[in-house]
């Protein structure tokens, strides 16, 4: 299957053929971003992993000057690939907070 890796950040205007004719809905627009400009705020890592306990309400923030709340889409996957559900906010101080509670032991 092919991929798609962009060399830079921006939008990506991505056509979609079957047998020849193009999905409906195609050219889909991706905006991708550098992550390395946005911030997680003041969580703690463990040698560059993030780690967070099950059972319990956790929440991460994210900071970035560039991009606004709604351009970021964020998804969490848990260990055995089922998606963790989250809830989106923007903090007082215009932060996106994303809130989740993990279920499964492991990466």
């Amino acid at each position: 299957m092919p991929a798609f890796t962009p060399r830079e950040p921006g939008k990506h205007e991505i056509t979609i053929k079957f047998n020849s004719y193009e999905v409906p809905g195609s050219p889909f627009v991706c905006n991708v971003v550098d992550v390395n400009k946005l911030t997680l705020i003041d969580y703690e890592q463990n040698g560059g992993v993030l780690l967070f306990p099950i059972h319990k309400l956790t929440s991460l923030e994210l900071n970035s000057s560039e991009f606004s709340n709604t351009d970021i889409t964020f998804k969490l996957t848990s260990p055995s690939g089922q998606q963790i559900p989250l809830n989106r906010s923007v903090t007082p101080q215009n932060t996106l907070k994303i809130s989740f509670q993990p279920k499964e032991i492991g990466n």
